[in-house]
């Protein structure tokens, strides 16, 4: 009987930090050995699963088993210009409810709803689990007050929603479901939420100042001197106490390592529009620029400079943001069971981008002629 040996180096199944691999056999169902053994295991080329062109298949002891990709993530649902829902084929479902004209739509797993809001106007928010049923969405108790909508957030790390308002109580969903609505003492403008790993945050747009807090539950939050004055806006965290908060009606961009709790410097940035959001995903920093038609992104593990952003590469012969103004609702999401990156182009000629990189974008089309405003995926 032949030894196969193993030569060092081409094998290393002990080491946590090896870039070795171990690579099985691979071909279509022709190139199966000629005698099966219960507990082999090989990629078949010639099957698909999920968003592989290829698979891996085993053997049972009587025949050959596909090993299938199950995706478990929230599907493609994206709200269009028409206040419609979209699926990734571009199919559309008309939305019996009420809708006002800019949106915003995030999905809460805890809840099993996606939620859609307005920006900047009255209405309740509206919500659905089965967003493919037009008649479904209705009015939700997400926010019961009458005070105008800004944002909608989810933040996954922590199963926290967050609905921040021109003026008045916040709704708050914590991870059980459960809606806080009346203990809010903090009534200057909030428009987003972020959480550093300990402390959530959030802006004030007026008031000058940057409030965080353990409990989002909390009637009343800490502020942070480091902000006295200073009319906050957008706030983001890594999840790792690497934060940047913008200045309202400025471009000056605000970076601290040691939480919302901790020190902040400053820097002035290379775009020009004023307070635009800045979003933390998987491993890339972005700057959502549309009234400049720009996406910035940094892959530092803090951007403290401006030299630390650069531009994405657009999708050839497109521009980003012509038709949508509302740049928040702009924001880059991530797809972790096929490893890509989708962002609305805000314009009709292309409805959505994807990536695979973050940085390097490709142009989409659904074929609705209509741009589309792109739910989170869980």
């Amino acid at each position: 009987m032949a030894t196969t040996k193993i030569i060092p180096g081409v094998l290393d199944l002990n080491s946590a930090t090896s870039d070795k691999g171990l690579k099985i056999p691979s071909g279509t169902e022709l190139n199966r050995p000629s005698t099966d053994v219960t507990g082999m295991v090989r990629n078949n080329t010639n099957e698909t699963s999920g968003f592989s062109a290829s698979c891996e298949e085993y053997y049972n002891g009587i025949e050959w088993k596909k090993i299938n990709v199950v995706d478990n993530s929230a599907p493609f649902v994206a709200m269009n210009s028409d206040g419609n829902i979209e699926d990734i084929n571009g199919n559309i479902t008309t939305v019996s409810a009420t809708t006002p004209a800019t949106r915003n739509i995030e999905y809460n797993p805890n809840t099993g709803k996606y939620y859609y809001v307005s920006y900047n106007v009255t209405p309740d928010a509206i919500s659905s689990s089965t967003p493919f049923d037009g008649s479904s969405w209705s009015n939700d108790n997400l926010i019961t007050s009458t005070n105008r909508t800004n944002y909608l957030h989810y933040n996954t790390a922590t199963g926290w929603m967050f609905r921040s308002m021109t003026t008045g109580d916040p709704g708050r969903l914590n991870p059980a479901g459960d809606t806080f609505t009346t203990s809010w003492s903090n009534s200057q403008r909030n428009e987003s939420l972020a959480y550093d790993g300990t402390y959530y945050a959030t802006g004030t747009r007026i008031g000058g100042t940057l409030y965080y807090t353990t409990d989002p539950t909390n009637a009343t939050w800490t502020t942070n001197s480091s902000f006295s004055g200073v009319n906050t806006s957008w706030v983001e965290s890594d999840g790792s106490n690497n934060c940047i908060v913008m200045v309202a009606q400025a471009t000056t961009v605000y970076y601290g390592s040691a939480g919302f709790n901790g020190s902040f410097n400053s820097y002035t940035p290379s775009w020009t529009s004023n307070e635009i959001p800045i979003i933390y995903l998987n491993g890339i920093w972005f700057a959502i620029e549309a009234s400049a038609n720009k996406l910035w992104y940094s892959t530092d593990t803090l951007p403290s400079s401006a030299g630390a952003w650069s531009q994405v590469n657009y999708p050839s012969g497109q521009s980003f943001g012509t038709s949508l103004a509302n740049n928040v609702v702009m924001k880059p999401r991530y797809r972790p069971v096929n490893s890509t990156y989708y962002i609305t182009s805000g314009n009709t000629s292309n409805n959505y981008w994807t990536s695979t990189d973050g940085i390097n974008w490709t142009a989409q089309d659904t074929g609705s002629g209509k741009y589309v405003i792109i739910a989170n995926f869980i």
